[in-house]
């Protein structure tokens, strides 16, 4: 399977993930990104905007059909701001380069621990 082939597949899962369940979808589109050996770095602004769309998305279908609870959206909203507006900063001091295979291992098995969480919880 081709790069652009494998990148619509991975796409497709995680707007279903993200329409169905309500979550960024993010864990399909890194794995996604990493499984085609982008860079690391570069892997977190594309998915960024990959996850920026594809929530747009959801979120005007999910305005089209149900209801949003505004309140919580703007407490939840103004802490995720400070974060995404650090988060940033933090990367660019980090010498990723050396580390990249240790960091893809750990993301994985991050990714793994999480869903063991989840199906048994």
């Amino acid at each position: 399977m081709g790069t652009y082939s494998r990148s619509s597949l991975y796409g497709f899962i995680s707007g279903i993930i993200t329409a169905t369940f309500g979550t960024s979808g993010t864990a399909p589109i890194l794995a996604g990104l990493m499984s085609i050996r982008m860079p690391l770095k570069l892997v977190v602004g594309t998915s960024l905007m990959v996850v920026f769309v594809n929530t747009c998305s959801a979120l005007g279908a999910h305005f089209l059909v149900g209801q949003i609870d505004m309140t919580i959206v703007y407490f939840l909203t103004s802490g995720s701001v400070v974060g995404a507006l650090l988060g940033p900063r933090l990367l660019a001091n980090i010498k990723v380069d050396k580390a990249e295979g240790q960091v893809r291992f750990w993301y994985a098995l991050g990714m793994v621990i999480s869903g063991i969480v989840m199906i048994v919880l």
